[in-house]
């Protein structure tokens, strides 16, 4: 379970630290929601991701694995209540970004939710299955660990695509409707 822990533990510094960055987004899905939250709140959640993200790195065991399984839950929850349309001011359909990556054009889809389903099961197999922390495993590995780190870096890269990607491959085109208009 060490690698697969440790990337999920990868994807929480990786987003906390966009959101440090760039919480705009990521006030406005919370705001969508009904939890006006300021910029400023945002980034200390940003700094509490990759804490917890770097203490799944650095301190292992059962009780950070829970952590980070827990916000995964809770970020699977904020997931699916994002993907849900909300009405824009115009009437017109809208879906929140959700602002995991300190972006607007990360918008909720079932993808995203399903990572952060996967995301959570990997962190509750660490909790059954504790891993050492990151130095213990890698000094473990066979090559310095060079190629155990390498597809620990693969499998964060690919989760990351997966919820910022991924979702824009298998969205729907827009629709452009055409517009007709009369000249006397």
């Amino acid at each position: 379970m060490a690698g697969p822990f440790f990337a999920i533990s990868l994807i929480l510094v990786l987003s906390g630290a966009l959101k440090v960055v760039s919480p705009e987004s990521a006030a406005s899905a919370l705001t969508t929601l009904g939890l006006p939250v300021p910029d400023p709140a945002v980034r200390l959640l940003g700094v509490g991701e990759m804490a917890l993200g770097v203490t799944g790195l650095v301190v292992a065991g059962a009780g950070v694995a829970l952590a980070v399984a827990g916000a995964y839950v809770a970020f699977a929850v904020v997931a699916e209540l994002l993907r849900r349309p909300s009405r824009a001011s115009d009437g017109a359909e809208t879906v929140a970004s959700c602002g995991c990556f300190g972006r607007n054009d990360t918008p909720p889809s079932l993808l995203h939710t399903g990572v952060n389903v996967l995301g959570a099961v990997l962190g509750f197999g660490a909790v059954v299955w504790p891993a050492d922390d990151v130095w213990t495993v890698l000094s473990d590995q066979p090559a310095a660990g060079v190629p155990f780190a390498a597809l620990v870096l693969l499998g964060t890269y690919l989760m990351f695509l997966a919820f910022t990607a991924l979702p824009k491959v298998f969205a729907p085109p827009p629709v452009d409707v055409p517009t007709f208009s009369v000249k006397p």
